[in-house]
């Protein structure tokens, strides 16, 4: 298949390694597919349209106001989020008209953005509405989905061809509501060891023992404390490791301080590209951390991992392609969050591994 395309939601520029890496396979995966790339937009593109759609006023009734006075807050009911979205759509509709006249089709980077009907979800979905109305292929690819309000779902079922999901839950949940996708897995399987480079800060003691940490996205909504933070670093450092906390993006930023009142060395952020990690993970002992990507990073640098709750359940999904005969738990976050089960980190087995590198290759089926 030879056609344009415009590239949607390109997160390769951003600081996280994880989504840098994704988005630059995914990307040159495409284009070895005999596709040309018209443009691409990157992460974050036309999201202040469709925020306006999620905070955008209304009246409330009087049920609404009753509640608000005893102290009940209302959150957005679906109609009001729907029209609102509707209304972000027919605004952007006539603009994207003109710039996208010369292409074929849209593909979207799915990766964690399409979950419980935020303004990502939002704005990808609304695109691909759009592109369809004006008559465009509309595709989905190397994604996870979930939690998706119904008119979101409906959008999903009529206004995209193709959906490319990463793991099986996702597989699962839109299975669950009528809408057929292939089972892939992440981008970042593609990686090879000619795409690695060494990298060389911090110097590390050949004697010490290293954990790379790092907490993960649930900082970002408040679910994560300074002090479960500082609790795993000293569990940590009291079982002998040197701990390293990894600021992937600026929520874990917060949390730096924290993990180096408790003795931690601090990566800052962008220090580490996709291309390094790698090779800076295999001088660690074992990797802990509520990043999907990271722990991919892992599993194909062959060091153990010690996965913690993420804001989907992309996590569970991953480990489930990469442990298909045994589940790996989960450390949840919370008030009773428990110590870190040191002796059950996961280390990926080189074929699962080498499976999921193979299915990561679906996300280019449709373009054969």
């Amino acid at each position: 298949m030879s056609f344009l395309f415009i590239f949607l939601n390109n997160t390769s520029g951003t600081s996280n390694p994880g989504c840098q890496g994704t988005s630059h396979l995914l990307n040159g995966g495409l284009i070895r597919s005999g596709l040309k790339i018209l443009s691409d937009c990157s992460i974050g593109y036309g999201e202040s349209i469709y925020r306006r759609a999620t905070l955008s006023r209304h009246t409330p009734s009087k049920r609404e106001r009753i509640l608000s006075c005893v102290g009940i807050s209302h959150s957005k009911s679906p109609f009001i989020l729907s029209n609102s979205w509707a209304t972000a759509n027919a605004s952007l509709a006539p603009k994207f008209a003109s710039l996208w006249q010369e292409t074929d089709s849209i593909i979207v980077n799915g990766e964690g953005t399409i979950h419980h009907s935020g303004v990502g979800a939002l704005t990808l979905l609304g695109f691909c509405k759009i592109a369809k109305e004006l008559g465009k292929k509309v595709f989905i690819t190397n994604c996870s989905i979930f939690d998706l309000e119904p008119f979101l779902l409906k959008t999903l079922r009529d206004c995209v061809d193709r959906v490319a999901v990463r793991e099986p839950l996702s597989l699962r949940y839109l299975a669950d509501h009528g809408i057929p996708a292939t089972q892939a897995a992440d981008c970042l399987f593609l990686m090879k060891g000619g795409d690695e480079r060494e990298f060389a800060w911090p110097e590390l003691e050949p004697s010490q023992k290293y954990v790379l940490y790092t907490p993960g996205v649930l900082a970002a909504f408040g679910r994560v404390s300074g002090e479960e933070v500082r609790r795993d670093v000293s569990q940590l450092r009291q079982s002998g490791y040197e701990v390293l906390f990894h600021v992937v993006e600026t929520e874990d930023e917060q949390f730096a301080v924290d993990a180096a009142q408790a003795g931690a060395r601090i990566l800052p952020l962008g220090c580490l590209n996709w291309r390094q990690v790698p090779s800076f993970l295999r001088r660690m002992e074992m990797v802990v951390s509520g990043r999907y990507h990271i722990n991919i990073f892992a599993a194909l640098a062959g060091v153990p991992f010690l996965p913690l709750s993420t804001n989907t359940g992309k996590m569970a999904g991953v480990l489930e392609l990469l442990s298909p005969n045994r589940k790996i738990p989960v450390r949840e976050w919370g008030n009773e969050t428990p110590d870190l089960n040191l002796e059950g980190a996961f280390l990926a087995e080189k074929s699962q591994v080498q499976r999921c590198r193979e299915l990561a290759q679906k996300n280019f089926d449709f373009f054969v």
